[in-house]
């Protein structure tokens, strides 16, 4: 019996680091596949629906309800790619006509646009913004919050809730409808 435990205890052993190795790589997949990107601790509010929002806050803006479809350009970077993809794909589904540009582009000639939809680690297009009237919006409430972004959605008590920078704005040249400053968190 002594020279059959010695034959089996490797197969045991290999068997039980098998099952060990087999556990660890589920628990990990579970992990990972239900973890919240990191921008979303950024954005309370899911891209989509985010964007569905700003596509109705727009028309309480003076400055585009003259116009039938607003032109948006999206300004990442590399880190918010992914946010940038997200974005196109929830304003194309809206069917607002957008383009994308990286920082850096976007600072050497924004082009012809309406809105400048600014991700995390874009707000350094907020300058050029202000110099041609261009409205900048996010789904990043601590940009509005910080005066680097004209209006954003964002979140409270649980609900999305418009956040509205006014003295960006005011930079910007936008004019937004009391209607919408009533039912908004307003930063002077």
């Amino acid at each position: 019996m002594h020279t059959y435990h010695n034959r089996t205890q490797p197969r045991l052993i290999a068997r039980t680091a098998q099952g060990l190795l087999s556990v660890f790589f589920v628990l990990c997949f579970c992990i990972l596949s239900t973890a919240t990107p990191l921008y979303a601790q950024d954005m309370p509010i899911p891209v989509r629906i985010h964007v569905a929002l700003l596509k109705k806050v727009f028309s309480f803006n003076r400055n585009l309800q003259g116009k039938p479809l607003p032109k948006v350009t999206i300004v990442y970077t590399d880190a918010s790619a992914g946010v940038k993809d997200d974005a196109q794909k929830a304003f194309t589904e809206t069917g607002i006509p957008v383009t994308t540009m990286k920082l850096e582009q976007a600072l050497k000639g924004l082009g012809e646009t309406d809105i400048v939809y600014v991700t995390l680690g874009a707000a350094a297009i907020q300058k050029i913004c202000e110099e041609r009237g261009i409205f900048t919006v996010t789904g990043v409430p601590a940009l509005v919050e910080a005066g680097k972004v004209a209006l954003g959605i964002g979140a409270e008590g649980g609900k999305p809730k418009v956040f509205v920078n006014m003295a960006l704005t005011k930079l910007q040249k936008q004019e937004l409808t009391s209607d919408l400053l009533r039912v908004s968190r307003v930063f002077q």
